[in-house]
């Protein structure tokens, strides 16, 4: 894999006759070592960088310098993020392509601060598809309300290639369509049960 084509289909929005100081794909490259790394935000990232200079510069151009954060910023803001996201998808399945069998988490996170009026189940839900032993994130999918989790798992199951993984998924997920549907997709599954699921604790 060359480092520098991992965000080559990324448009950069900036327009051509603006003078760059740094390259789209430095900045992106950047902020990835950078978060894999722990950094949690834009002033974070830079400092990273400033720090890891020496080493970064063995892969990437860097004309002049570290950006700031608030170039960084200024960046992510305007980014084609579905590109980005298709980048990342991308280049991650690469490296479970090592793994003739892997774990793959799927759960759903309300974001805190969305509910509306304190409502506990009004929240902006985020369903995540983890791979846990390489710490990846496959695949994320929003939904307006907690509740819409169940009917929003097998549309990021579609989206996943999930052949030889072994899912597993808490009881909201737990359904026949959910179940056939990983099997037609070559993986494997393990779902929870809950006592209220009276038709599946029997058997």
């Amino acid at each position: 894999m060359k480092w520098e084509a991992i965000f080559s289909e990324v448009p950069d929005f900036r327009a051509e006759n603006i003078f760059k100081l740094h390259l789209l794909n430095d900045i992106l490259m950047l902020s990835l070592c950078a978060t894999l790394s722990g950094a949690d935000s834009d002033e974070e990232i830079e400092t990273y960088g400033k720090e890891k200079e020496f080493f970064l510069r063995s892969f990437l151009i860097l004309p002049n310098g570290i950006p700031s954060h608030d170039t960084i910023t200024r960046v992510f803001r305007h980014l084609d993020k579905d590109k980005f996201a298709e980048c990342l998808h991308k280049y991650s399945r690469e490296l479970l392509d090592f793994f003739d069998e892997y774990h793959i988490s799927i759960d759903g996170k309300v974001c805190r601060a969305t509910n509306p009026g304190g409502k506990k189940k009004g929240g902006i839900c985020i369903i995540t598809a983890w791979a846990c032993e390489q710490q990846l994130c496959l695949g994320q999918l929003k939904t307006s309300e907690k509740s819409n989790e169940k009917s929003s798992i097998p549309a990021l199951i579609e989206e996943l290639d999930i052949k030889n993984a072994v899912i597993s998924i808490d009881a909201i997920g737990n359904s026949p369509v959910v179940a056939e549907q990983i099997i037609d997709k070559e993986g494997d599954y393990i779902l929870s049960l809950k006592k209220n699921q009276k038709k599946l604790t029997k058997k």
